[in-house]
């Protein structure tokens, strides 16, 4: 398979890898065209370099945010602030907090325990009626 150079450019670091192309057979005047999970792959494999620099730019957090399928209102719904905070950070108006970076870079990756991290978030954020006794099996 043939692949060709692709680079993203966050917070002044630039992330650039070879990815996967084909031609269309019917449309061949749309040039490479690169399958939706290559590109995911790349984007995540950007994300984890992302927290593995500690990069804590806007760029970098609106990048993870879109990477983790969150729109602004989420995102910030879920770190228990307002859209206007998260739209603050995204324009450089404010400095990114760490964790706001950290949860978005975790999230975005896509691992198992970030997904897990992600439904107790919501489950603090959710406003559905919550039991007044819980059976724990310990033994």
């Amino acid at each position: 398979m043939k692949t060709q150079q692709h680079q993203i450019t966050l917070d002044g670091v630039t992330f650039e890898g070879d990815l996967p192309f084909y031609v269309s057979e019917t449309r061949p005047e749309l040039g490479p065209l690169t399958r939706d999970e290559d590109l995911r792959r790349f984007n995540r494999t950007v994300v984890r370099k992302i927290a593995e620099l500690g990069l804590q730019g806007p760029e970098s957090l609106r990048f993870c945010r879109k990477v983790a399928g969150l729109g602004v209102v989420e995102f910030a719904t879920l770190l228990g602030y307002d859209r206007k905070a998260v739209q603050r950070w995204e324009s450089a108006e404010v400095a990114v907090p760490r964790l706001a970076m950290a949860f978005a870079s975790t999230i975005a990756q896509g691992h198992e325990q970030a997904r897990e991290t992600l439904k107790t978030l919501e489950a603090f954020v959710d406003e559905h009626e919550r039991p007044t006794t819980v059976h724990v099996d310990a033994a």
